[in-house]
């Protein structure tokens, strides 16, 4: 990464338009488009603000995450050290879901370390994991942190599956499936580029 060059001017539509211009020139000169890189057009289509998503798209961007919080890849294993009960959740944000709470770089150690369930992404983790949560000196010191609300997560992610679920069939039901699809988008950029 770097710096290609630096313009010098108030904000408004001049520098917006200086600043589309060289976004087509330097990604023409770096060949970045297609193929060649990470840009989805020639440039000079999006201003300094970027490209602006439709309504649908967000809907399609939205239900693709869905999918892929549902596909098994990101699968995590969880202990609830009040019920001593384990269960499994096909991805963390289906987790975050259940308990309501939001995403940050924080939430899955305060849910890991100071509160009820002990997450990881293997079986063998989550055993040494929780070796390290009842150690002595670690669980007594952190007692009060515990959420002891009688809670069932399994239930609650199962419901938030179904809820994924719903919305991903009744997204398809009434736009079809998505028309993008990789393997044809890259054939048809290789006989672009042969031309």
């Amino acid at each position: 990464m770097g710096v290609l060059k630096i313009v010098d001017l108030p904000k408004g539509e001049e520098r917006n338009k200086q600043l589309d211009i060289l976004e087509k020139k330097y990604i023409e000169k770096f060949n970045s488009y297609g193929t060649g890189g990470y840009n989805q057009t020639r440039g000079g289509d999006g201003g300094i603000d970027g490209y602006k998503f439709t309504d649908l798209q967000k809907k399609r961007q939205k239900i693709n995450s869905l999918i892929t919080s549902l596909d098994g890849r990101y699968k995590i294993y969880f202990y609830d050290t009040m019920s001593k009960q384990y269960g499994e959740a096909l991805s963390f944000q289906i987790i975050l879901d259940a308990l309501k709470k939001t995403a940050n770089r924080f939430v899955e150690k305060q849910i890991c370390y100071f509160g009820r369930y002990i997450l990881s992404r293997s079986k063998e983790k989550l055993e040494k994991k929780k070796e390290i949560f009842f150690a002595d000196e670690y669980f007594y010191s952190n007692t009060d942190c515990i959420d002891t609300k009688t809670v069932n997560l399994q239930d609650k992610i199962d419901k938030v599956v179904e809820k994924y679920r719903k919305e991903i069939n009744e997204f398809f039901a009434k736009y079809g499936k998505a028309k993008y699809n990789r393997k044809d988008n890259k054939t048809k950029k290789e006989a672009l580029r042969k031309l």
